[in-house]
């Protein structure tokens, strides 16, 4: 899919607002929506990171917004340990 240049503030976990700069969207159609993962950088402390979450998959930049702000982070070790799965 490529970068996408979408910038906002997320509030996330108590931590305070953090400026995300999301990179791709991945979705997957299921019988009651979409489930969404959204890849992207926190534009001040540079981390990439990875959610996922359950949404209505009606409108694909609010979907994305929604899986940044309120969508469970994906650890990078259960993105290997499912990439190791699969070969």
């Amino acid at each position: 899919m490529g970068e996408v240049s979408i910038e906002y503030v997320a509030p996330h976990a108590g931590r305070g607002l953090k400026r995300m700069k999301i990179f791709n969207k991945y979705w997957f159609s299921t019988s009651s929506g979409a489930i969404g993962i959204v890849t992207g950088e926190d534009q001040y402390t540079k981390i990439k990171k990875a959610y996922i979450k359950v949404v209505a998959g009606l409108d694909e930049n609010y979907d994305a917004k929604d899986v940044m702000e309120n969508g469970s982070p994906v650890p990078d070790r259960i993105i290997t340990d499912i990439l190791r799965d699969l070969k």
